[in-house]
Protein backbone atom coordinates (compact mmCIF):
# COMPACT_ATOMS: atom_id res chain seq x y z
CA UNK A 1 0.00 0.00 0.00
CA UNK A 2 1.20 3.42 -0.79
CA UNK A 3 1.18 4.56 3.13
CA UNK A 4 3.47 1.44 4.13
CA UNK A 5 7.04 1.85 2.81
CA UNK A 6 7.66 -1.73 3.25
CA UNK A 7 5.38 -2.92 0.99
CA UNK A 8 7.24 -1.64 -1.98
CA UNK A 9 9.98 -3.59 -0.41
CA UNK A 10 10.62 -7.74 -1.96
CA UNK A 11 11.82 -9.93 0.26
CA UNK A 12 15.12 -11.98 -0.35
CA UNK A 13 14.35 -15.21 -2.62
CA UNK A 14 14.97 -17.39 0.20
CA UNK A 15 11.25 -18.17 1.15
CA UNK A 16 9.79 -20.24 4.13
CA UNK A 17 8.18 -23.17 3.06
CA UNK A 18 4.89 -23.75 3.86
CA UNK A 19 5.57 -25.32 7.36
CA UNK A 20 7.14 -22.38 8.76
CA UNK A 21 4.80 -20.39 6.76
CA UNK A 22 3.38 -17.13 9.23
CA UNK A 23 -0.35 -17.51 9.57
CA UNK A 24 -2.98 -15.95 11.56
CA UNK A 25 -1.70 -16.87 14.76
CA UNK A 26 -1.22 -13.61 16.67
CA UNK A 27 2.61 -13.94 17.23
CA UNK A 28 3.34 -10.66 15.56
CA UNK A 29 2.18 -8.35 18.10
CA UNK A 30 4.92 -5.40 18.77
CA UNK A 31 4.85 -3.76 21.85
CA UNK A 32 5.69 -0.01 21.94
CA UNK A 33 6.21 1.33 25.25
CA UNK A 34 7.20 5.14 25.37
CA UNK A 35 9.73 5.57 28.21
CA UNK A 36 9.86 9.20 30.78
CA UNK A 37 13.28 10.35 30.42
CA UNK A 38 12.87 11.62 33.69
CA UNK A 39 12.11 8.30 35.42
CA UNK A 40 15.81 6.35 35.06
CA UNK A 41 16.29 5.40 31.35
CA UNK A 42 19.35 3.78 31.20
CA UNK A 43 20.88 5.19 34.15
CA UNK A 44 22.62 3.44 37.33
CA UNK A 45 21.04 5.86 40.46
CA UNK A 46 16.95 5.25 40.02
CA UNK A 47 16.47 2.12 41.58
CA UNK A 48 12.75 2.56 40.79
CA UNK A 49 13.53 3.62 37.41
CA UNK A 50 13.10 2.01 33.96
CA UNK A 51 16.08 0.14 32.64
CA UNK A 52 18.23 1.15 35.99
CA UNK A 53 20.55 -1.10 37.61
CA UNK A 54 18.37 -3.15 38.09
CA UNK A 55 16.64 -3.85 34.72
CA UNK A 56 17.82 -3.59 31.38
CA UNK A 57 20.48 -1.79 29.48
CA UNK A 58 22.54 -0.27 32.79
CA UNK A 59 25.86 -1.03 33.58
CA UNK A 60 25.22 -4.43 35.93
CA UNK A 61 21.50 -5.47 34.22
CA UNK A 62 21.41 -6.16 30.16
CA UNK A 63 23.22 -8.90 29.27
CA UNK A 64 24.13 -9.76 32.70
CA UNK A 65 23.24 -12.62 34.81
CA UNK A 66 20.67 -11.04 37.32
CA UNK A 67 18.33 -8.91 34.89
CA UNK A 68 15.37 -9.83 32.95
CA UNK A 69 16.37 -9.42 29.18
CA UNK A 70 19.05 -11.17 26.53
CA UNK A 71 20.64 -12.31 30.26
CA UNK A 72 23.28 -15.11 30.98
CA UNK A 73 19.77 -17.14 32.42
CA UNK A 74 16.60 -15.39 30.38
CA UNK A 75 14.87 -13.83 27.97
CA UNK A 76 12.63 -11.38 28.19
CA UNK A 77 11.40 -13.66 31.84
CA UNK A 78 11.08 -11.31 35.45
CA UNK A 79 12.90 -14.48 37.18
CA UNK A 80 16.18 -14.40 35.04
CA UNK A 81 14.71 -18.45 34.09
CA UNK A 82 13.72 -18.28 30.33
CA UNK A 83 15.11 -22.14 29.90
CA UNK A 84 13.44 -23.51 32.11
CA UNK A 85 13.88 -27.55 30.76
CA UNK A 86 17.48 -26.51 30.23
CA UNK A 87 17.79 -27.57 27.09
CA UNK A 88 19.18 -24.44 25.40
CA UNK A 89 15.77 -23.08 24.21
CA UNK A 90 14.51 -20.27 25.75
CA UNK A 91 11.46 -20.12 26.60
CA UNK A 92 9.97 -17.62 23.91
CA UNK A 93 11.12 -19.92 21.46
CA UNK A 94 10.77 -23.18 22.94
CA UNK A 95 7.78 -25.09 21.76
CA UNK A 96 7.23 -26.35 25.61
CA UNK A 97 9.83 -25.06 28.07
CA UNK A 98 8.79 -28.15 30.32
CA UNK A 99 10.26 -31.02 28.37
CA UNK A 100 14.06 -30.90 27.32
CA UNK A 101 13.10 -33.57 24.38
CA UNK A 102 11.30 -31.11 22.15
CA UNK A 103 13.33 -28.07 21.44
CA UNK A 104 14.60 -26.36 18.09
CA UNK A 105 17.73 -28.26 17.43
CA UNK A 106 17.74 -30.38 14.19
CA UNK A 107 20.51 -32.95 15.02
CA UNK A 108 20.40 -35.31 12.38
CA UNK A 109 19.86 -32.84 9.32
CA UNK A 110 16.38 -34.26 8.21
CA UNK A 111 14.89 -31.16 8.70
CA UNK A 112 12.44 -31.86 11.34
CA UNK A 113 13.28 -30.88 15.06
CA UNK A 114 11.66 -32.47 17.88
CA UNK A 115 8.65 -29.34 17.86
CA UNK A 116 7.78 -30.34 14.49
CA UNK A 117 7.10 -33.99 15.16
CA UNK A 118 10.68 -35.70 15.10
CA UNK A 119 10.44 -38.91 16.88
CA UNK A 120 14.31 -39.82 16.25
CA UNK A 121 16.69 -37.01 16.04
CA UNK A 122 19.46 -39.17 15.61
CA UNK A 123 18.23 -40.54 12.45
CA UNK A 124 17.81 -38.58 9.63
CA UNK A 125 15.63 -41.57 7.78
CA UNK A 126 13.20 -41.08 10.34
CA UNK A 127 11.23 -37.92 10.34
CA UNK A 128 7.41 -36.79 9.64
CA UNK A 129 8.27 -36.53 5.69
CA UNK A 130 9.87 -40.07 5.90
CA UNK A 131 7.96 -42.99 4.37
CA UNK A 132 6.83 -45.38 7.06
CA UNK A 133 8.58 -49.29 5.41
CA UNK A 134 7.76 -52.41 6.18
CA UNK A 135 10.60 -52.91 8.93
CA UNK A 136 9.04 -52.48 12.64
CA UNK A 137 9.81 -49.02 12.36
CA UNK A 138 7.68 -46.08 12.32
CA UNK A 139 9.95 -43.82 9.40
CA UNK A 140 7.27 -41.48 9.43
CA UNK A 141 6.84 -40.55 12.69
CA UNK A 142 2.84 -40.80 13.03
CA UNK A 143 2.95 -42.87 16.23
CA UNK A 144 2.32 -46.01 14.21
CA UNK A 145 4.71 -49.00 13.64
CA UNK A 146 4.49 -50.16 10.04
CA UNK A 147 1.05 -48.04 9.27
CA UNK A 148 0.18 -47.78 5.26
CA UNK A 149 3.43 -49.34 5.24
CA UNK A 150 5.60 -50.11 1.78
CA UNK A 151 7.66 -52.89 0.98
CA UNK A 152 10.56 -52.32 -1.13
CA UNK A 153 11.36 -54.62 -4.55
CA UNK A 154 13.98 -53.12 -5.58
CA UNK A 155 16.23 -50.76 -3.69
CA UNK A 156 18.68 -48.14 -4.97
CA UNK A 157 21.62 -47.93 -4.79
CA UNK A 158 22.19 -51.39 -3.71
CA UNK A 159 20.44 -53.35 -6.01
CA UNK A 160 20.11 -51.03 -9.12
CA UNK A 161 22.52 -47.70 -8.96
CA UNK A 162 19.99 -45.22 -10.49
CA UNK A 163 16.37 -45.00 -10.29
CA UNK A 164 15.81 -45.19 -13.72
CA UNK A 165 17.65 -47.93 -14.24
CA UNK A 166 15.18 -49.29 -10.82
CA UNK A 167 11.72 -48.40 -13.10
CA UNK A 168 13.56 -49.87 -15.78
CA UNK A 169 13.59 -53.59 -14.20
CA UNK A 170 9.86 -53.20 -12.56
CA UNK A 171 7.24 -55.34 -14.37
CA UNK A 172 4.68 -54.45 -12.37
CA UNK A 173 3.09 -52.99 -9.31
CA UNK A 174 6.23 -52.81 -7.92
CA UNK A 175 7.98 -50.03 -5.39
CA UNK A 176 11.41 -48.57 -5.82
CA UNK A 177 13.20 -47.46 -2.47
CA UNK A 178 15.51 -44.83 -3.00
CA UNK A 179 17.73 -44.24 -0.22
CA UNK A 180 18.86 -40.65 0.99
CA UNK A 181 21.24 -38.92 -1.64
CA UNK A 182 21.65 -36.60 -4.83
CA UNK A 183 20.78 -38.39 -8.34
CA UNK A 184 21.85 -36.46 -11.13
CA UNK A 185 19.57 -38.04 -14.04
CA UNK A 186 16.39 -37.74 -15.58
CA UNK A 187 13.41 -40.22 -14.95
CA UNK A 188 10.57 -41.19 -16.87
CA UNK A 189 8.08 -44.31 -15.56
CA UNK A 190 7.28 -46.09 -18.63
CA UNK A 191 3.49 -46.04 -18.50
CA UNK A 192 4.13 -48.53 -15.64
CA UNK A 193 2.23 -48.79 -12.39
CA UNK A 194 4.88 -48.44 -9.93
CA UNK A 195 5.86 -46.46 -6.67
CA UNK A 196 8.83 -44.75 -6.50
CA UNK A 197 9.24 -43.38 -3.17
CA UNK A 198 12.04 -40.84 -1.66
CA UNK A 199 12.18 -43.39 1.84
CA UNK A 200 13.76 -40.39 4.03
CA UNK A 201 11.81 -37.56 1.52
CA UNK A 202 12.91 -34.71 -0.03
CA UNK A 203 15.12 -32.55 2.26
CA UNK A 204 17.41 -35.99 2.21
CA UNK A 205 16.69 -37.26 -1.32
CA UNK A 206 17.27 -35.13 -4.56
CA UNK A 207 17.07 -35.88 -8.20
CA UNK A 208 19.31 -33.66 -10.22
CA UNK A 209 17.97 -33.38 -14.09
CA UNK A 210 21.40 -31.92 -15.20
CA UNK A 211 19.40 -28.91 -17.03
CA UNK A 212 19.14 -32.09 -19.55
CA UNK A 213 15.30 -32.48 -19.61
CA UNK A 214 12.79 -32.26 -17.67
CA UNK A 215 13.63 -34.31 -13.96
CA UNK A 216 10.32 -36.42 -14.45
CA UNK A 217 8.41 -37.64 -17.19
CA UNK A 218 5.02 -38.98 -17.08
CA UNK A 219 3.76 -39.29 -20.50
CA UNK A 220 2.71 -42.91 -21.00
CA UNK A 221 -0.85 -42.98 -19.97
CA UNK A 222 -0.22 -43.88 -16.56
CA UNK A 223 -2.93 -43.90 -14.12
CA UNK A 224 -3.70 -43.27 -10.43
CA UNK A 225 -1.16 -46.09 -9.27
CA UNK A 226 1.66 -44.49 -10.74
CA UNK A 227 2.88 -42.39 -7.45
CA UNK A 228 6.18 -40.44 -6.83
CA UNK A 229 7.10 -39.10 -3.53
CA UNK A 230 9.74 -38.02 -1.19
CA UNK A 231 11.62 -36.30 -3.51
CA UNK A 232 13.52 -32.89 -4.03
CA UNK A 233 13.21 -32.43 -8.37
CA UNK A 234 15.91 -29.97 -9.35
CA UNK A 235 17.74 -28.08 -11.95
CA UNK A 236 15.63 -29.40 -14.70
CA UNK A 237 15.11 -27.42 -18.27
CA UNK A 238 13.01 -28.28 -20.81
CA UNK A 239 10.48 -26.38 -23.03
CA UNK A 240 7.26 -27.18 -21.28
CA UNK A 241 8.07 -28.59 -18.26
CA UNK A 242 11.38 -28.04 -16.76
CA UNK A 243 10.89 -29.77 -13.43
CA UNK A 244 7.49 -32.36 -14.17
CA UNK A 245 6.15 -33.07 -17.24
CA UNK A 246 2.93 -34.55 -17.22
CA UNK A 247 0.84 -35.15 -20.68
CA UNK A 248 -1.96 -38.19 -21.18
CA UNK A 249 -2.06 -39.31 -18.04
CA UNK A 250 -2.70 -38.97 -14.18
CA UNK A 251 -0.26 -39.83 -11.59
CA UNK A 252 -0.12 -39.28 -8.04
CA UNK A 253 2.32 -36.87 -7.10
CA UNK A 254 2.88 -36.65 -3.17
CA UNK A 255 5.70 -34.58 -0.47
CA UNK A 256 7.87 -32.93 -3.61
CA UNK A 257 9.92 -30.19 -3.66
CA UNK A 258 9.68 -28.74 -7.18
CA UNK A 259 12.60 -26.03 -7.57
CA UNK A 260 15.22 -24.34 -9.48
CA UNK A 261 14.24 -25.36 -12.56
CA UNK A 262 13.38 -24.04 -16.16
CA UNK A 263 11.12 -23.73 -19.00
CA UNK A 264 12.40 -22.00 -21.96
CA UNK A 265 8.34 -21.70 -22.94
CA UNK A 266 6.00 -22.54 -20.07
CA UNK A 267 5.96 -24.26 -16.87
CA UNK A 268 8.86 -24.06 -15.20
CA UNK A 269 8.18 -26.53 -12.38
CA UNK A 270 5.23 -28.48 -13.56
CA UNK A 271 3.97 -28.87 -17.42
CA UNK A 272 0.62 -30.48 -17.26
CA UNK A 273 -1.38 -31.18 -20.96
CA UNK A 274 -4.38 -33.32 -20.92
CA UNK A 275 -3.32 -34.66 -17.61
CA UNK A 276 -5.47 -35.51 -14.50
CA UNK A 277 -2.75 -35.68 -11.78
CA UNK A 278 -3.33 -36.19 -7.63
CA UNK A 279 -1.58 -33.83 -6.59
CA UNK A 280 -0.68 -33.32 -2.14
CA UNK A 281 1.73 -31.28 0.08
CA UNK A 282 4.01 -29.96 -2.53
CA UNK A 283 6.24 -26.95 -2.44
CA UNK A 284 6.99 -25.51 -6.02
CA UNK A 285 9.61 -22.81 -5.25
CA UNK A 286 12.06 -20.74 -7.37
CA UNK A 287 10.95 -22.01 -10.59
CA UNK A 288 10.95 -19.98 -13.72
CA UNK A 289 9.04 -19.81 -17.33
CA UNK A 290 10.86 -18.03 -20.13
CA UNK A 291 6.89 -16.94 -21.69
CA UNK A 292 4.14 -18.09 -18.85
CA UNK A 293 3.51 -20.22 -15.84
CA UNK A 294 6.41 -19.79 -14.00
CA UNK A 295 5.27 -22.74 -11.40
CA UNK A 296 2.75 -24.65 -13.20
CA UNK A 297 1.03 -24.39 -16.84
CA UNK A 298 -1.89 -26.48 -17.39
CA UNK A 299 -3.78 -26.66 -20.47
CA UNK A 300 -6.84 -28.63 -20.68
CA UNK A 301 -6.09 -30.44 -17.44
CA UNK A 302 -8.20 -31.25 -14.41
CA UNK A 303 -5.81 -31.59 -11.34
CA UNK A 304 -6.87 -32.11 -7.89
CA UNK A 305 -4.24 -30.07 -5.71
CA UNK A 306 -3.77 -29.71 -1.88
CA UNK A 307 -1.79 -28.12 0.42
CA UNK A 308 0.34 -26.80 -2.46
CA UNK A 309 2.96 -23.99 -2.03
CA UNK A 310 3.92 -21.71 -4.60
CA UNK A 311 6.95 -19.50 -3.68
CA UNK A 312 9.21 -17.29 -5.81
CA UNK A 313 8.68 -18.42 -9.43
CA UNK A 314 8.54 -16.21 -12.29
CA UNK A 315 7.18 -15.72 -15.44
CA UNK A 316 7.59 -12.62 -17.85
CA UNK A 317 4.60 -12.82 -19.77
CA UNK A 318 1.91 -14.35 -17.79
CA UNK A 319 1.19 -15.67 -14.61
CA UNK A 320 4.09 -15.80 -12.02
CA UNK A 321 3.25 -18.94 -10.59
CA UNK A 322 0.11 -20.72 -12.73
CA UNK A 323 -0.82 -20.15 -15.86
CA UNK A 324 -4.24 -22.73 -16.07
CA UNK A 325 -5.94 -22.57 -19.71
CA UNK A 326 -9.10 -24.74 -20.41
CA UNK A 327 -8.61 -26.45 -17.20
CA UNK A 328 -11.18 -27.64 -14.60
CA UNK A 329 -8.93 -27.94 -11.64
CA UNK A 330 -9.26 -28.07 -7.54
CA UNK A 331 -6.84 -26.77 -5.82
CA UNK A 332 -7.28 -26.39 -1.90
CA UNK A 333 -5.38 -25.01 0.91
CA UNK A 334 -2.69 -23.80 -1.12
CA UNK A 335 -0.40 -20.59 -0.99
CA UNK A 336 0.74 -18.20 -3.53
CA UNK A 337 3.10 -16.17 -1.91
CA UNK A 338 5.93 -13.75 -3.55
CA UNK A 339 5.29 -15.04 -7.42
CA UNK A 340 5.92 -12.15 -9.75
CA UNK A 341 5.47 -11.37 -13.73
CA UNK A 342 6.16 -8.33 -15.72
CA UNK A 343 3.09 -9.20 -17.36
CA UNK A 344 -0.89 -10.21 -16.13
CA UNK A 345 -1.53 -12.18 -13.11
CA UNK A 346 1.75 -12.11 -10.66
CA UNK A 347 1.27 -15.51 -9.56
CA UNK A 348 -2.43 -16.41 -11.02
CA UNK A 349 -3.52 -16.01 -14.97
CA UNK A 350 -6.39 -18.00 -16.27
CA UNK A 351 -7.37 -16.66 -19.90
CA UNK A 352 -9.67 -19.09 -20.30
CA UNK A 353 -11.83 -22.06 -18.26
CA UNK A 354 -12.11 -21.75 -14.75
CA UNK A 355 -9.07 -20.09 -12.20
CA UNK A 356 -8.15 -23.70 -10.15
CA UNK A 357 -8.95 -21.60 -6.63
CA UNK A 358 -12.01 -23.74 -4.58
CA UNK A 359 -11.03 -23.19 -1.12
CA UNK A 360 -8.37 -22.06 1.71
CA UNK A 361 -5.97 -20.61 -0.42
CA UNK A 362 -3.88 -17.49 0.58
CA UNK A 363 -2.47 -15.08 -2.02
CA UNK A 364 0.19 -12.92 -0.82
CA UNK A 365 3.09 -10.05 -1.56
CA UNK A 366 3.16 -10.70 -5.32
CA UNK A 367 3.58 -8.70 -8.20
CA UNK A 368 2.78 -7.98 -11.67
CA UNK A 369 3.67 -5.26 -14.11
CA UNK A 370 0.68 -5.68 -15.97
CA UNK A 371 -2.83 -6.53 -14.51
CA UNK A 372 -3.85 -8.81 -11.55
CA UNK A 373 -1.22 -8.43 -8.85
CA UNK A 374 -3.03 -11.20 -7.45
CA UNK A 375 -5.35 -13.06 -10.32
CA UNK A 376 -6.17 -11.95 -13.47
CA UNK A 377 -8.70 -13.76 -15.52
CA UNK A 378 -9.92 -13.22 -19.05
CA UNK A 379 -12.64 -14.85 -19.83
CA UNK A 380 -13.28 -17.14 -17.19
CA UNK A 381 -15.36 -17.92 -14.47
CA UNK A 382 -13.46 -18.13 -11.13
CA UNK A 383 -15.08 -19.69 -8.13
CA UNK A 384 -13.23 -18.52 -4.91
CA UNK A 385 -14.25 -19.79 -0.97
CA UNK A 386 -12.45 -18.76 1.85
CA UNK A 387 -9.77 -17.60 0.32
CA UNK A 388 -7.34 -14.23 1.57
CA UNK A 389 -5.82 -12.14 -0.86
CA UNK A 390 -3.49 -9.24 0.84
CA UNK A 391 -1.02 -7.06 -0.49
CA UNK A 392 -0.26 -7.85 -3.86
CA UNK A 393 0.51 -4.86 -6.52
CA UNK A 394 0.39 -3.95 -9.90
CA UNK A 395 3.01 -1.71 -10.92
CA UNK A 396 3.37 0.07 -14.41
CA UNK A 397 -0.52 1.29 -14.53
CA UNK A 398 -1.58 -2.14 -13.70
CA UNK A 399 -5.41 -2.35 -12.65
CA UNK A 400 -6.74 -4.62 -10.30
CA UNK A 401 -4.32 -4.88 -7.16
CA UNK A 402 -5.93 -8.17 -5.88
CA UNK A 403 -8.09 -9.48 -8.64
CA UNK A 404 -8.54 -8.28 -12.63
CA UNK A 405 -11.73 -9.55 -14.51
CA UNK A 406 -12.14 -8.88 -17.47
CA UNK A 407 -14.22 -10.13 -20.88
CA UNK A 408 -17.13 -11.87 -19.20
CA UNK A 409 -15.20 -12.87 -16.43
CA UNK A 410 -18.13 -13.76 -14.35
CA UNK A 411 -16.73 -14.64 -10.98
CA UNK A 412 -18.70 -16.40 -8.03
CA UNK A 413 -16.89 -14.86 -4.24
CA UNK A 414 -18.20 -16.39 -1.13
CA UNK A 415 -16.08 -15.49 1.99
CA UNK A 416 -12.94 -13.93 0.26
CA UNK A 417 -10.94 -11.05 2.15
CA UNK A 418 -9.38 -8.70 0.25
CA UNK A 419 -7.31 -6.42 2.34
CA UNK A 420 -4.10 -3.95 1.91
CA UNK A 421 -3.70 -4.51 -2.06
CA UNK A 422 -2.23 -1.49 -4.55
CA UNK A 423 -3.01 -1.16 -7.82
CA UNK A 424 -0.48 1.76 -9.80
CA UNK A 425 -3.77 2.32 -12.33
CA UNK A 426 -7.41 1.68 -11.14
CA UNK A 427 -9.07 -1.24 -8.93
CA UNK A 428 -6.58 -1.48 -5.52
CA UNK A 429 -8.97 -4.41 -4.42
CA UNK A 430 -10.93 -5.12 -7.60
CA UNK A 431 -11.06 -4.31 -11.13
CA UNK A 432 -13.44 -5.46 -13.12
CA UNK A 433 -14.03 -4.94 -17.19
CA UNK A 434 -17.33 -6.20 -19.13
CA UNK A 435 -17.35 -8.53 -15.90
CA UNK A 436 -20.52 -8.95 -14.04
CA UNK A 437 -20.82 -11.90 -11.16
CA UNK A 438 -21.98 -12.84 -7.38
CA UNK A 439 -20.21 -11.51 -3.88
CA UNK A 440 -21.18 -12.78 -1.17
CA UNK A 441 -19.79 -12.21 2.33
CA UNK A 442 -17.04 -10.15 0.67
CA UNK A 443 -14.55 -7.80 2.44
CA UNK A 444 -12.61 -5.49 0.34
CA UNK A 445 -10.57 -3.18 3.24
CA UNK A 446 -7.36 -0.99 2.87
CA UNK A 447 -6.65 -0.93 -0.72
CA UNK A 448 -5.36 1.34 -2.89
CA UNK A 449 -5.45 2.76 -6.31
CA UNK A 450 -2.77 5.39 -8.01
CA UNK A 451 -5.90 6.53 -10.10
CA UNK A 452 -9.35 5.27 -8.89
CA UNK A 453 -11.14 3.06 -7.30
CA UNK A 454 -9.54 2.36 -4.12
CA UNK A 455 -11.34 -1.03 -3.18
CA UNK A 456 -13.75 -2.15 -6.35
CA UNK A 457 -13.66 -0.35 -9.57
CA UNK A 458 -15.78 -1.26 -12.57
CA UNK A 459 -16.22 -0.46 -16.36
CA UNK A 460 -19.40 -1.89 -18.03
CA UNK A 461 -19.71 -4.55 -15.16
CA UNK A 462 -22.77 -4.91 -12.92
CA UNK A 463 -22.01 -7.50 -10.64
CA UNK A 464 -24.44 -8.20 -7.63
CA UNK A 465 -23.06 -7.14 -4.30
CA UNK A 466 -24.28 -8.93 -1.24
CA UNK A 467 -23.59 -8.76 2.65
CA UNK A 468 -20.23 -7.62 1.76
CA UNK A 469 -18.43 -4.80 3.19
CA UNK A 470 -16.03 -2.21 1.33
CA UNK A 471 -14.39 0.23 3.87
CA UNK A 472 -11.06 2.07 4.06
CA UNK A 473 -9.92 2.26 0.40
CA UNK A 474 -8.17 4.56 -0.93
CA UNK A 475 -9.01 7.17 -2.82
CA UNK A 476 -13.06 5.89 -3.23
CA UNK A 477 -14.45 2.27 -2.00
CA UNK A 478 -15.87 2.39 -5.71
CA UNK A 479 -15.64 3.99 -9.00
CA UNK A 480 -17.68 2.94 -11.53
CA UNK A 481 -19.67 0.92 -10.21
CA UNK A 482 -22.96 1.66 -7.49
CA UNK A 483 -22.09 1.94 -4.08
CA UNK A 484 -24.41 -0.81 -2.71
CA UNK A 485 -23.76 0.10 0.97
CA UNK A 486 -26.82 0.10 2.90
CA UNK A 487 -28.90 -2.24 0.42
CA UNK A 488 -28.62 -6.18 0.35
CA UNK A 489 -26.76 -6.43 3.55
CA UNK A 490 -23.62 -4.39 2.74
CA UNK A 491 -21.66 -2.38 5.06
CA UNK A 492 -19.15 0.10 4.62
CA UNK A 493 -17.10 -0.87 8.32
CA UNK A 494 -13.61 -1.49 9.88
CA UNK A 495 -13.28 -5.23 10.19
CA UNK A 496 -10.61 -4.61 13.16
CA UNK A 497 -8.02 -6.70 11.84
CA UNK A 498 -5.19 -6.71 14.92
CA UNK A 499 -2.23 -6.79 12.50
CA UNK A 500 -1.70 -5.60 8.88
CA UNK A 501 1.47 -3.80 8.98
CA UNK A 502 4.19 -6.29 8.97
CA UNK A 503 6.19 -6.15 5.70
CA UNK A 504 4.79 -9.78 4.72
CA UNK A 505 1.41 -10.20 5.07
CA UNK A 506 1.64 -13.78 5.65
CA UNK A 507 2.47 -12.49 9.06
CA UNK A 508 -0.72 -10.67 9.33
CA UNK A 509 -3.48 -11.52 12.30
CA UNK A 510 -6.73 -11.29 9.60
CA UNK A 511 -8.86 -12.40 12.69
CA UNK A 512 -11.66 -9.49 13.25
CA UNK A 513 -12.59 -7.61 15.87
CA UNK A 514 -15.38 -9.14 18.11
CA UNK A 515 -16.77 -5.79 18.06
CA UNK A 516 -16.68 -5.46 14.32
CA UNK A 517 -20.02 -4.83 12.53
CA UNK A 518 -18.73 -7.70 10.71
CA UNK A 519 -19.75 -10.35 12.86
CA UNK A 520 -23.13 -12.36 12.41
CA UNK A 521 -23.46 -10.22 9.31
CA UNK A 522 -24.18 -12.41 6.31
CA UNK A 523 -26.80 -13.42 5.01
CA UNK A 524 -29.69 -15.33 6.47
CA UNK A 525 -28.94 -18.85 5.14
CA UNK A 526 -25.33 -18.03 5.91
CA UNK A 527 -23.56 -20.30 8.97
CA UNK A 528 -20.56 -20.05 10.89
CA UNK A 529 -19.05 -23.62 11.85
CA UNK A 530 -20.95 -23.39 15.33
CA UNK A 531 -24.11 -22.95 13.68
CA UNK A 532 -24.51 -19.20 13.89
CA UNK A 533 -24.73 -16.58 11.63
CA UNK A 534 -22.18 -16.39 9.52
CA UNK A 535 -19.20 -13.89 9.67
CA UNK A 536 -18.36 -11.86 6.91
CA UNK A 537 -14.87 -12.35 5.00
CA UNK A 538 -12.65 -15.21 5.03
CA UNK A 539 -12.66 -16.24 8.36
CA UNK A 540 -16.56 -16.86 8.55
CA UNK A 541 -19.01 -19.05 7.00
CA UNK A 542 -19.29 -23.01 7.13
CA UNK A 543 -15.58 -23.45 5.37
CA UNK A 544 -13.94 -20.52 7.76
CA UNK A 545 -12.42 -24.06 9.58
CA UNK A 546 -9.92 -25.00 7.33
CA UNK A 547 -7.38 -22.98 7.24
CA UNK A 548 -4.40 -25.72 8.55
CA UNK A 549 -1.10 -23.68 6.90
CA UNK A 550 0.82 -25.52 8.83
CA UNK A 551 0.29 -28.81 7.76
CA UNK A 552 -0.11 -30.29 11.33
CA UNK A 553 -3.43 -31.70 11.39
CA UNK A 554 -5.53 -28.37 14.04
CA UNK A 555 -6.93 -26.05 11.94
CA UNK A 556 -6.32 -22.44 13.30
CA UNK A 557 -9.04 -20.99 15.02
CA UNK A 558 -11.36 -18.76 12.96
CA UNK A 559 -13.68 -17.20 16.10
CA UNK A 560 -13.04 -13.29 16.42
CA UNK A 561 -10.45 -12.07 18.57
CA UNK A 562 -7.85 -13.71 20.34
CA UNK A 563 -6.90 -17.46 20.56
CA UNK A 564 -8.75 -18.35 23.76
CA UNK A 565 -6.60 -21.16 25.81
CA UNK A 566 -9.42 -22.37 28.32
CA UNK A 567 -12.17 -23.50 25.41
CA UNK A 568 -10.27 -23.31 21.73
CA UNK A 569 -7.84 -26.28 22.31
CA UNK A 570 -10.29 -28.84 23.52
CA UNK A 571 -12.08 -27.66 20.08
CA UNK A 572 -8.97 -29.00 18.31
CA UNK A 573 -7.85 -25.36 16.88
CA UNK A 574 -4.77 -24.07 16.40
CA UNK A 575 -3.08 -20.99 18.14
CA UNK A 576 -0.34 -20.93 15.66
CA UNK A 577 -0.62 -21.71 11.82
CA UNK A 578 2.77 -21.13 11.85
CA UNK A 579 4.27 -23.68 13.45
CA UNK A 580 3.36 -27.18 12.69
CA UNK A 581 5.26 -27.70 16.60
CA UNK A 582 2.86 -25.57 18.10
CA UNK A 583 -0.89 -27.56 18.09
CA UNK A 584 -3.49 -28.30 21.09
CA UNK A 585 -1.06 -30.45 23.49
CA UNK A 586 1.96 -29.16 22.32
CA UNK A 587 2.55 -25.61 22.98
CA UNK A 588 -1.01 -24.49 22.68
Amino acid sequence: MSDRTASSQRLPTFALTLAWLAWLGGCGVIEIVLHDPLAGDDDTTDSAGDDDSTADDDTSGDDDSTADDDDSTGDDDTTGVADADGDGWDADQDCDDSDPALNLDDSDGDGYTTCSGDCDDTDPQISPGATDLCDGEDEDCDGVVDGDCLSCDWEVPVERPTIQGAIDSVVWDEVVCVAPGTYVENLDTLGKVVTVVGTAGPTQTTVDGGAAGPVLAVQSGETSGTTVQGFTLTNGAHDMGGGIAVIGSAPTLRNLRVTGNVASESGGGIYLHTAFPAVERLIIQGNQALETGGAVYEYASGAQMVQVDFLENQAPIRGGALHASDSASFYTGTVFARNSTSGHGGPIAAPTGAPPLRGHAWIADNDAGGDGGGLHAIGALPGLTSVLITDNRTLGGGDGGGIFLGSSSNPTLDHVTVVGNSASGNGGGIAMVDSHGSFSQVSVTHNDAGVDGGGVYGIGSTPVLSYGNVWGNQPTDFAGIVDPTGTGGNLSADPGHPEISLAESLNWDLHLDPGSDLVDAGGPSDTDPDGGTGDIGALGGAEAEGFDLDRDGYPVWWQPGAYDPATYPADGLDCDDTDPGRFPGQGC
